[in-house]
Formats: C-alpha cells, sequence, structure tokens
C-alpha cells in the first residue's frame, strides 16, 4: 500500500498543467462471498450487498488518474443448510420438531476507504481502468436466520454484534485488492456521468481466530462527478 501511495502522489506531482479535480456520488450493487477453511457444513451462496458514499479524483493532462472514495459497504454470504446451532434445533416448548431446512445470512458492513490509480479517457465517450487497495473498518455484523421445521413451521431470528463489543470474534480491520473496469460519459465541461465493475478481493482474515475466510466479490456502480477545478476540460 505504501508503494501505491508514493507511485500516485509522484506521478501527481510530475504530471503536466492540465489538471481537473472531481468530487462526486456513487451507489452500488454488490455479490459477495467468503472463501477459506470456513467449514459451515452445507452450501454456500452469494449474498447481495451494497457500496455507496463519496469520490474524489484527480485527472491529469496526460489521462492519469488518482483516486480516493469514502463508501459504506455491506458484503457477507449465504449459508444454505450449514450446522445447526443447539438452541435452534428444536421448535415448540417441547422440542418435538427437528429442523428440516435452515438458511442464514451473514452481513458485514464496512466504512472503507479505496485509493486507485489508473488511466481514464478524455473524450466524451471514455473508458477507465484502475487497480487500488481497499482499508476498511467493520462496523457492524449482522445475521438473519429462517429455520424451516418437519412440521412445516418456519421462524425466524435476526441479531447484530458491534467488533468493538467483548467476546467479538471478527476482525476489526480488512484490506482489500481490486481492479476497475469502467466507462463513461462527458454531460458537459464540468459533469460526469460514470460507471463500473469492480472484482475485489481481502487479503486479510474475516476472523480473529481459527476460521481463515476472506471476504471477496463483484460491484457493480454508477456514479456522476463535477469538476470542480478553475480550468475547463
Amino acid at each position: 500500500m505504501r508503494l501505491l501511495f508514493t507511485i500516485s502522489l509522484g506521478l501527481v506531482i510530475v504530471s503536466g498543467s492540465a489538471q481537473s479535480h472531481y468530487f462526486g456520488y456513487k451507489a452500488g450493487f454488490s455479490l459477495t462471498d467468503t472463501w477459506g477453511n470456513d467449514d459451515f457444513g452445507g452450501s454456500k451462496k452469494l449474498q447481495s450487498g451494497f457500496a455507496l458514499g463519496f469520490t474524489y479524483d484527480y485527472l491529469s493532462g496526460k489521462k492519469f488518474s488518482f483516486g480516493l472514495e469514502l463508501l459504506a459497504e455491506r458484503r457477507g454470504v449465504e449459508l444454505v443448510d450449514p450446522i445447526v446451532p443447539e438452541p435452534l434445533k428444536h421448535s415448540g416448548t417441547a422440542g418435538m420438531y427437528s429442523v428440516y431446512g435452515y438458511t442464514m445470512h451473514l452481513y458485514y458492513d464496512y466504512l472503507s476507504l479505496p485509493i486507485k490509480v489508473g488511466y481514464c479517457g478524455d473524450n466524451k465517450f471514455f473508458g477507465s481502468y484502475f487497480i487500488g487497495a481497499i482499508p476498511a473498518l467493520l462496523g457492524l455484523s449482522s445475521k438473519k436466520a429462517l429455520i424451516s421445521y418437519a412440521d412445516h413451521s418456519k421462524r425466524t431470528f435476526t441479531g447484530s454484534s458491534s467488533p468493538f463489543s467483548s467476546g467479538n470474534s471478527y476482525s476489526i480491520f480488512d484490506v482489500a485488492t481490486f481492479i476497475d473496469v469502467g466507462c463513461g460519459y462527458r454531460i458537459s465541461k464540468k459533469l460526469i456521468l460514470q460507471t463500473s465493475l469492480r472484482p475485489q478481493y481481502s487479503f486479510t482474515t474475516l476472523w480473529v481466530e481459527g476460521i481463515h475466510s476472506r471476504n471477496y466479490g463483484v460491484t457493480l456502480s454508477v456514479g456522476i462527478k463535477y469538476n470542480f477545478s478553475s480550468k475547463k476540460d
């Protein structure tokens, strides 16, 4: 990450005189999962989530671009028929009905700061290509479980916890790498509409100890940016 910062700042300093500073907002839909030795039993599916927040982009006259983002991200995983926790194995006061089906949605809400460098075209219709890193702070972990019993009854259980609470088993910090491929349209000399597809993979583990699983996923986002520079594009 230090190398990424050094390269970015160096290119900003030595770039040409034509410079633009864009501030904007973006929102996206994501599909995420975990990989590693997270043996919950059963099978896993992609969990839908979101990424939204504010963006800053520096564009030089040589089509070099450096960017920072401040995003709220929801990542997670859907578990189908995992190992059932003991308190959920039976329903009713007599505990006479056994579990028939079990689906759990795990959600991880992060505050992230993506840092990216790459190419951004300067035509009316243009393409963009970036690589970068995403340091992130876990704000809340939550879950929603849907239990189906043999008597065809269903129950829903929900819960959440802060990573700063005692007994927390999640890692507070996460660092991921990503590539970002997109395209855009210059609405005017000051305004840009842009979309991008971003696969990302975490280096750090999701759990503090024991289970060495990591986040990964892909986000499709749309954003709008305004050029605050005094010089026109």
